[in-house]
């Protein structure tokens, strides 16, 4: 394997490990849905999960749900927000 695929992996292994290690409470402050985050933004689903493939958006899949690392979730808004004109 790549070693970016190799990091990949690796990088999800210690994600679900942080799920699995923490309280439901924390759970919910560290994870969000794809679909709550998608409705949050006003995208589709789609466009969270192309987020995702490409890279831009950390998630891990726990049974049929696509849960979002909200911390990536922010590095990616403030890499990709464009600050309003005055």
């Amino acid at each position: 394997m790549k070693p970016a695929v190799l990091q990949k992996l690796a990088d999800t292994e210690k994600l679900i490990d942080l799920y699995l290690n923490s309280s439901p409470k924390d759970r919910n402050k560290l994870f969000a849905p794809a679909a709550r985050v998608a409705e949050r933004l006003g995208v589709t689903q789609r466009t969270v999960q192309y987020w995702v493939e490409n890279g831009s958006l950390q998630c891990i899949n726990i049974g049929h749900r696509r849960l979002v690392y909200l911390k990536s979730l922010g590095a990616f808004l403030t890499k990709n927000l464009v600050a309003p004109k005055n």
